[in-house]
């Protein structure tokens, strides 16, 4: 099974779901798969196949997800930057990975100028369009296996310099199982998709909804920095499904009602948090694990004025303690 699978099993039980949200902007899980399936007929037409990784550096906007699918469809892995990032930062990245294209926006090159010569470009803005061409039936990838890279997140690494993190599909498909079993979200739900996707939560805020035919919520600037309006934007748009660091929601004075799925991660949740956040109807969880091991490796069902810890493995995992030896 590969990563985008759990995609197309929505896309059979739920084609006129919303798959993504962005303000009046919707695309459906029928639309999505077919401009998908464009965008991967398009890369493998341009030899990007199994093994080879496209940069994604996108504003917060729709059409991330689908460039992502389209990614995968093609059989190739997606390196996906935050679109805030330094211009020698992205250079040092599509250098280190070795990337065969880098998948931007005019906003973006716009703001950084002409520094990206030396690579080629595939500008969603001036190119979309023309994708219309293409089949909208997914390509075959020969000789692909569970084995072949899915996505590439970068870290700040120990020594300064960004480090690559590889993850296989295998391990993304092991991940989304383990999460569909502890996380009671199907496809009424809404998810926000808040997390830079340079960070790896964001692969939980992404392929766990779309795997159950949930709607993704676009989190874009004005919603992430709304402030004291946090709360009431997120009830107003009906997000019940929310991944997020601790330090977020200590910042929010409201409750925000709509939620029923509450996730912590990425930093160390305290009790205080956690009693403040668990109400009737909703469950709330602590996550932990590093980015090279899937998004998480254990997680904890939170309760009122109860220690918070980091749980037990999700299904699929194994979690050795050892001593200095």
């Amino acid at each position: 099974m590969f990563l985008e699978n759990f995609f197309e099993q929505s896309v059979r039980l739920y084609p006129d779901n919303t798959a993504i949200e962005q303000g009046n902007k919707k695309y459906s899980y029928a639309e999505t798969e077919q401009q998908a399936n464009r965008l991967a007929n398009y890369l493998q037409e341009t030899t990007i196949g199994p093994e080879d990784k496209v940069v994604i550096l996108l504003p917060r906007r729709a059409e991330v997800t689908i460039v992502m699918l389209g990614i995968l469809k093609s059989g190739a892995a997606y390196i996906p930057l935050d679109p805030e990032i330094p211009a020698e930062r992205i250079n040092f990245i599509m250098e280190d990975a070795g990337a065969k294209l880098l998948i931007s926006s005019d906003e973006i090159l716009n703001n950084i100028g002409a520094q990206f010569n030396a690579f080629p470009i595939f500008n969603i803005d001036k190119s979309f369009a023309d994708l219309e061409k293409y089949s909208d039936v997914k390509p075959d990838v020969p000789n692909r296996t569970p084995d072949n890279l899915c996505y590439m997140i970068y870290t700040s690494g120990t020594t300064g310099k960004p480090k690559g993190v590889l993850l296989e599909h295998k391990n993304a498909v092991t991940y989304v199982h383990g999460a569909q079993k502890i996380y009671p979200i199907d496809h009424t739900d809404m998810a926000l998709q808040g997390f830079s996707v340079s960070f790896d939560a964001s692969v939980e805020e992404i392929w766990v909804p779309l795997s159950v035919g949930a709607t993704l919520v676009v989190g874009t600037f004005d919603i992430m920095r709304s402030g004291d309006q946090f709360a009431s934007k997120l009830n107003n748009l009906k997000i019940t499904f929310l991944s997020c660091a601790p330090t977020l929601l200590s910042m929010v004075k409201e409750d925000i009602p709509s939620l029923k799925i509450l996730i912590f991660g990425g930093e160390v949740c305290s009790k205080d948090i956690a009693t403040r956040w668990c109400k009737p109807g909703r469950k709330v969880y602590n996550t932990y694990g590093p980015t090279e091991a899937t998004v998480i490796a254990t997680y904890s069902i939170l309760q009122p004025c109860e220690e918070v810890t980091i749980g037990k493995a999700l299904d699929g995992y194994e979690v050795l303690l050892v001593d200095d030896n």
